[in-house]
């Protein structure tokens, strides 16, 4: 998975191939949830081939048996996220990929992304640095993002709306307060 999003990222800087040799240390993997290597495989073979899974995955209320269609593999909160059709449940849902305890390939028609309103339609989020933070912090924030009229505009599918408000507004573990609110 590190691999997949390293090339994704990498494409972005091909013309820049002497960086490659720049070593940076990535604390972040250091909080990655466990990955089972033969469910990855499944699931990204899943994607590639247009293939349906049944699989066990470990919900918050426990474990449930499901039968999906994978469409898109997503990055967010320090973990990796499978966007899939539910048959289960007639909609297109978000799950964690390392709560996946067992996947095998089904024989189910696969379904796209393509009627995933949520996927395929972006909506703009609006944060300012939370007035009730120190001046000198909001102004780093706005030093730390370049912004302009103090205005921290995202434009994100509405799939991705939870992870978005998630990080934006936890809780700064210093001031106990988030750092950004929400603006219209």
């Amino acid at each position: 998975m590190n691999y997949l999003r390293g090339n994704s990222l990498s494409n972005q800087f091909w013309e820049d191939e002497e960086w490659s040799d720049l070593i940076i240390e990535d604390a972040d993997t250091l909080f990655r949830p466990y990955l089972e290597t033969t469910i990855v495989r499944k699931v990204v073979s899943a994607i590639q081939t247009q293939q349906a899974l049944h699989l066990y995955y470990h919900a918050k209320t426990g474990i449930q048996r499901l039968s999906i269609a994978p469409n898109h593999l997503v990055y967010a909160s320090q973990r990796y996220h499978l966007r899939a059709y539910c048959y289960d449940w007639h909609k297109h849902i978000d799950l964690v990929l390392s709560r996946i305890l067992e996947a095998e390939f089904s024989s189910e028609d696969w379904v796209s992304s393509e009627e995933d309103e949520d996927w395929n339609n972006y909506i703009t989020l609006k944060f300012s640095p939370n007035p009730a933070l120190p001046t000198e912090m909001q102004e780093t924030l706005l030093l730390d993002f370049r912004l302009r009229n103090n205005v921290y505009s995202l434009t994100v599918r509405k799939a991705l709306k939870a992870y978005i408000l998630r990080e934006m507004e936890r809780l700064d573990w210093r001031y106990k307060i988030p750092l950004w609110v929400r603006t219209e």
